[in-house]
């Protein structure tokens, strides 16, 4: 498979990634931390109300806040006026239609242009007559979704390949609600009226994800002893979450059942709990969620957030959905008449179920949302974005953190130089029997989820997921809302390649393979991770790696790879004093692995092996610039831990010095990160 299609992409995907960048302005910087950026200050805010005349979050009144709740107020047109409105339909051969976000009609030509719902069903009829490829082009602009873009077996066709093309930067398909009317509301916060009963988990502000109102933390745990240090505000929880002693005085705070605890184990789990009720020196957490934290050992509450009492530094905001109004404290130099700004709307923007032979270039997919944490079972992650979606007694962990852009029993199916970005959940799920996958040349940043998951952990032989490639994108910055997750994770599935790629910035494990904590064969392997750059994994998760392995996984291989800036080793396991992790971690089970030709730098530990039933794994002829690692499994089982380099003061060998020039985007794909890659929107 991944030999198939290393020359087609490549030629052709190296017109597609250039005309893409083409149109991207500079971008804003993507060192965005995480999204619940550190505060120096109190999170006792002073809640201070204007004295306007009608009742919002902080008890005073505004009779603007409900002046314009018209649900479809910006959500069907396009107001942006500095797109670029051409075609891009160079290269192609075959029928086109054409749409525009203020496309009307259903004529569908590049002259009288249609929209995307008309061109959707134009495609539909046109399917059973003809034998050419079919193309829908999408000019510049921002295409406003009021339910996702569903493709099926009507809308594909195993004999007609059918495209959807875009002009990269410039042509956005948003699941989001645009918020406009920004006003003034107090010298220091702004506000803005949202449609009546919305709500939304994510707000974006110029490309920017705001901050959820919150208490201060540290998130980032650098070199940090977990097993004292976590925050002194929050300390003696008791059986399911019944009671949490805080030095925060909660009497008076308005919604108090909207407000969310976010707990951090040390190992590899975060919770998300709404609270069921506080006061001066104590909370409770809502059940399920309380009970399911407390035997998960999710007993450490870090901070609380979205509480209006809390929005006290610049980029924080907080959504008053008794009021319909969304408050906003402003960043330094954000200009609040002219920014661009974004509510999370729809929990999927795409879905493909059952569809086939499709293609998809040059389309920025973002603004989307997801509400499933928000519920009383929130979100009690177990592990890898697996959750309890109810008492964990009755339900078990099936739940996962659902993709933004679902993939479900199709085939045949490509994303190519596409961007996936603002996302309340994972950026694409590829699951349920879905073969011969790729996605060449996109980015996929900015996150709540997994960057791309491939597979679902109760996959079973006769419909699993298989002949999947991801080559030369850039993931960076996914998990900011989920940190148990991924860049890339691949539970259980058949034939992946995740090869050039760019990974960084995940507070997690870049890369995660398998499920299981145990050495049987089975139907799943053939998985290569090959010639990746991956860097600043593990950014505050604990027990994980660059890449993380485990079970049985026979023909797989992790190749020439160059893993770098890895931070774990800092954090020890509560109660333990020992840390877990390093670069390449070979977790319990992890069998049939060929660990070849790497190179690891800035680490304290390269290589972490514990687990004694490991079977016939191959580690061999990689370089570290440390000669720290756990190694348990040698001559065990048939496992094989030789002829691994150290080098000292950077005196790489050409052997070395060669992975590490290979490793990542290759060119042109390598412009993504060159040029940074980013829409200015």
């Amino acid at each position: 498979m991944s030999g198939k299609l290393d020359l087609l992409l490549t030629v052709v995907l190296a017109a597609l990634l250039m005309a893409m960048n083409a149109g991207c302005d500079e971008p804003e910087s993507t060192d965005s931390g995480d999204s619940d950026a550190d505060s120096d200050s109190d999170a006792d805010s002073d809640s201070d109300a204007d004295s306007d005349s009608d009742t919002d979050a902080d008890g005073d009144s505004d009779t603007d806040a409900d002046s314009d709740t018209d649900s479809d107020a910006d959500t069907d047109s396009n107001t942006d006026t500095d797109y670029d409105t051409d075609f891009d339909t160079e290269g192609f051969s075959g029928t086109a239609l054409f749409a525009s976000p203020d496309g009307t009609g259903t004529d569908c030509t590049d002259e009288a242009p249609c929209s995307i719902a008309s061109a959707k069903a134009k495609v539909q009829d046109s399917l059973g007559s003809g034998s050419d490829d079919l193309a829908v082009f999408l000019a510049g602009g921002t295409y406003v979704l009021n339910e996702p873009l569903a493709f099926g077996a009507a809308d594909s066709s195993d004999s007609r390949r059918v495209h959807w093309i875009g002009n990269g930067c410039d042509t956005r398909v948003s699941g989001g609600l645009r918020v406009t009317d920004w006003t003034v509301h107090t010298d220091d916060i702004w506000k803005a009226p949202v449609p009546a009963e919305f709500d939304s988990r994510q707000l974006w502000v110029n490309g920017h994800r705001a901050t959820v109102a919150k208490t201060p933390t540290d998130q980032s745990r650098t070199a940090v002893d977990y097993s004292t240090s976590f925050p002194a505000e929050f300390w003696g929880m008791t059986q399911d979450g019944g009671s949490v002693s805080t030095s925060y005085d909660l009497s008076g705070w308005n919604r108090i059942d909207r407000v969310e605890a976010v707990m951090r184990f040390n190992w590899w789990r975060v919770e998300r709990c709404r609270l069921a009720g506080g006061g001066n020196g104590s909370f409770s957490l809502v059940l399920p969620c309380g009970k399911n934290a407390w035997v998960s050992e999710q007993r450490n509450v870090v901070y609380l957030e979205n509480a209006y009492e809390l929005l006290d530094e610049p980029g924080e905001w907080y959504l008053d959905v008794d009021a319909d109004v969304v408050y906003y404290r402003p960043l330094a130099g954000e200009d609040m008449n002219a920014v661009e700004s974004w509510l999370g709307n729809l929990e999927e923007l795409v879905r493909l179920d059952g569809a086939r032979n499709m293609q998809f270039e040059k389309i920025a997919f973002q603004h989307a949302t997801w509400h499933y944490p928000s519920e009383d079972h929130g979100y009690t992650g177990w592990q890898g974005g697996f959750t309890y979606p109810g008492d964990y007694e009755a339900t078990g962990d099936g739940q996962e953190t659902v993709g933004n852009v679902q993939v479900r029993g199709a085939n045949n199916i490509s994303f190519e130089s596409c961007r996936f970005e603002h996302f309340g959940a994972s950026g694409i799920n590829i699951q349920s029997g879905s073969h011969d996958i790729s996605v060449v040349g996109c980015v996929v940043r900015d996150v709540s989820g997994h960057g791309i998951q491939v597979g679902h952990k109760d996959d079973s032989d006769g419909n699993h997921t298989a002949d999947v490639v991801i080559r030369n994108n850039w993931i960076t910055d996914v998990a900011v809302d989920f940190q148990d997750n991924h860049g890339v994770h691949i539970p259980r599935s058949t034939g992946v390649w995740v090869e050039h790629n760019e990974i960084s910035h995940t507070p997690y494990s870049a890369i995660a393979i398998g499920w299981g904590w145990n050495n049987a064969d089975s139907w799943y392997g053939d998985i290569h991770v090959n010639s990746n750059h991956i860097h600043n994994a593990m950014r505050s998760g604990s027990d994980g790696g660059s890449i993380y392995a485990m079970s049985s996984h026979p023909g797989s291989e992790i190749r020439d790879n160059w893993f770098d800036e890895y931070l774990d080793p800092g954090r020890k396991h509560v109660g333990t004093g020992y840390m877990h992790g390093g670069h390449i971690y070979m977790e319990d089970g992890a069998s049939h692995y060929t660990v070849q030709g790497n190179v690891a730098t800035n680490t304290t530990r390269w290589l972490f092996t514990w687990a004694t039933n490991n079977r016939e794994n191959d580690i061999q002829y990689n370089w570290s610039d440390t000669s720290e690692s756990q190694n348990s499994i040698d001559g065990i089982n048939g496992c094989v831990i030789a002829n691994n380099t150290v080098v000292t003061d950077g005196n790489w060998p050409a052997e070395a010095q060669a992975v590490m020039n290979a490793a990542g985007m290759e060119s042109p794909f390598d412009a993504i990160v060159d040029d940074m890659g980013l829409c200015s929107r």
